[in-house]
């Protein structure tokens, strides 16, 4: 979810989080102050360091009922990201949120943040990355994709440190520019990009769906992972149970692009 501090966007941010309920959240894109409250009910905040602009460009929520039945430890903030080791009987899960800007040093930033997800994955075998990488993972194969070289960059690090990643033909762009642009055919139509991706590592293959908010930009991003939790162990779930399945899960099974 992005643009947290613009324009009471905190209350939308609040409302949307009351109407899904999330455990964990990233939010990025933020212009969060040093001295701003920043509360949001239900929820524990997590802050990165603060950028060189005095703010806080992105923050991490963790759900309070989670929060006190977990032993969270701040690992390492950054001011692109901020990542907490969650400890349970069943076990240990991080949490990473990432928010990637536009600067003159983004191929070393980048190369900093690949080796903080290659500190995390040889340190922990469950682990969340979420956020906004600004990278267009839908122009991965496109040769005139003027960040082509940086993306591939990211993906190596993912792919050498065994973290999975969402399948992208099923998942809807997450990021809908305000305006429309000319298509150079006498129509118009809104940019649309694959900004906010999620990478896990040691957790099941989980159901992503982009939700059809226009609160920014970027539309909000879920993961819902098939979990059970008994006899203090995580097992899958595998048996169909339709009753219980949600709308966000019957929406990407008709059409993920109806989304939009």
């Amino acid at each position: 979810m992005n643009s947290l501090g613009r324009a009471g966007r905190e209350l939308g941010a609040q409302l949307l989080l009351d109407e899904v309920n999330p455990i964990a959240v990233a939010l990025t894109e933020t212009e969060v102050l040093e001295n701003d409250d920043v509360v949001f009910k239900n929820y524990k905040v997590f802050y990165p360091l603060i950028a060189s602009s005095g703010k806080f460009r992105l923050l991490l929520l963790l759900r309070d009922d989670w929060a006190s039945k977990c032993t969270s430890k701040v690992l390492r903030t950054t001011t692109m990201g901020v990542r907490v080791k969650l400890e349970a009987p069943s076990g240990i899960l991080v949490l990473g949120s990432i928010y990637r800007q536009w600067t003159t040093l983004e191929e070393v930033e980048l190369r900093q943040l690949c080796d903080q997800i290659t500190e995390m994955a040889e340190d922990y075998s469950r682990v969340l990355i979420m956020g906004d990488f600004n990278l267009d993972m839908a122009r991965k194969e496109d040769p005139g994709y003027y960040r082509r070289r940086l993306l591939k960059l990211l993906l190596n690090c993912i792919e050498q440190t065994e973290f999975s990643i969402t399948n992208l033909q099923y998942m809807a762009p997450t990021y809908y520019s305000h305006g429309v642009f000319d298509d150079g055919d006498g129509s118009s139509s809104h940019k649309t990009s694959i900004l906010n991706h999620i990478y896990f590592r040691g957790l099941p293959t989980p159901l992503f769906t982009v939700l059809p908010t226009a609160m920014t930009d970027h539309r909000p991003v879920t993961v819902e992972f098939p979990l059970l939790q008994q006899s203090g162990s995580l097992k899958y779930i595998s048996r169909r149970n339709f009753k219980s399945v949600s709308v966000p899960m019957i929406s990407m099974a008709i059409n993920a692009e109806a989304l939009s």
